[in-house]
């Protein structure tokens, strides 16, 4: 029993390093205020995708000695996941940021609890029993979005900084809400991804399904890469004066190794054993993470509802996990994995899960 308990702490604490990592990638997009001409946001994703791809195919072919594709039944949701939680998410929220305000988008980013608590329960991608505790669960994910948008309050900027990309102007021809209505489709797709991963991983290895997904996120962002240069007449803007400085690189570095790598991987394996909903709570102790990070690292105050916003955050995210996760069934799957028996199944609903053995 007490092993599992440390098991089940290990799990939190590696989506909660997962956040951290991509607060820390946020905190370096303040401090480093490069002076180079702005990068087309598309070409910092490329990069940051590609490599990342790169790095885990080179890492599977060093332990695995060859790739081991997905079934075939599982390709088109391998894809789903790639293209959506890792592309389009992406270019969604970069693209959105030019239209709307920094602030509005840090305030539509903790919806993504909502949407994934939402989307589980009206396609039952969870068991759910309508009783107190459910709702209880569902004050929890309300509590924690609205501290995170408490705590993203009174930090409104004219010039938004893409972290990595540099500083740029917001478009002043699209109305604010087209920004708004992006970012929240940003959200959805990180809702989309959290469920269908959570299908995927139960069926295979963390590493190799991170691998899979990013790869095929890769591959949709060059198609989406290609296209945009055929609509820009075959060169972006300032094209000839783009350049890499040390900034640049040092935060492409950071956002492969430790905001797109490791906190993908974390994030892949806890899956495994916590609902969607449950690591899709964690995007709300995003903003005191920076908060917090930026105090730390680069001096900055911290302000009363920046206070307020995490008390309420980690509350909301006490009540969602402690009555929505099911501690038997992840004591269960430990002790089958430990017998040597690997999950190929789970059925959606109410039901019992069940399992099938292989050798």
């Amino acid at each position: 029993m007490e092993s599992h308990k440390c098991f089940y702490i290990a799990l939190h604490g590696s989506v909660a390093l997962s956040v951290f990592c991509f607060a820390g990638y946020t905190c370096i997009g303040r401090h480093l205020q490069t002076t180079s001409p702005l990068f087309e946001p598309l070409v910092f994703l490329l990069n940051r995708h590609c490599i990342t791809a790169l790095i885990l195919f080179l890492y599977c072919l060093f332990k695995f000695q060859k790739i081991k594709l997905p079934d075939k039944e599982d390709y088109c949701r391998v894809f789903a996941c790639g293209s959506l939680g890792i592309s389009a998410m992406g270019l969604l929220y970069l693209y959105g940021l030019r239209a709307t305000t920094a602030t509005n988008a840090a305030c539509i980013t903790p919806f993504v609890p909502c949407l994934t608590f939402v989307i589980s329960v009206v396609f039952k991608y969870e068991a759910v029993e309508y009783t107190f505790y459910f709702l209880l669960r569902i004050l929890g994910v309300i509590l924690g979005c609205c501290g995170a948008i408490v705590t993203t309050m009174g930090h409104d900027r004219e010039e938004i900084r893409v972290t990595g990309v540099g500083k740029e102007l917001r478009l002043a021809h699209l109305p604010t809400f087209v920004g708004d209505i992006s970012i929240i489709f940003s959200c959805l797709t990180i809702a989309i991804y959290l469920l269908i991963s959570k299908d995927l991983v139960r069926k295979y290895e963390p590493l190799l399904l991170t691998t899979w997904i990013m790869l095929t996120g890769a591959m949709f962002t060059v198609c989406v890469t290609f296209l945009s240069l055929l609509a820009v007449g075959g060169s972006w803007y300032g094209w000839s004066k783009w350049h890499v400085d040390e900034a640049f690189v040092f935060e492409e570095i950071y956002a492969i190794l430790f905001g797109t790598i490791l906190a993908y991987l974390l994030r892949v394996w806890a899956i495994k054993y916590l609902n969607a909903t449950t690591i899709a709570m964690y995007y709300c102790l995003d903003p005191p993470a920076v908060a917090l990070i930026a105090a730390l690292f680069l001096g900055e105050s911290i302000h009363i509802n920046q206070v307020i916003g995490s008390l309420l955050v980690l509350i909301g995210m006490y009540f969602t996990i402690h009555y929505g996760e099911k501690k038997k069934p992840i004591e269960k799957e430990i002790k089958l994995e430990e017998m040597g028996i690997t999950i190929t199944e789970e059925k959606r609903g109410n039901a019992p899960h069940f399992y099938d053995s292989c050798a």
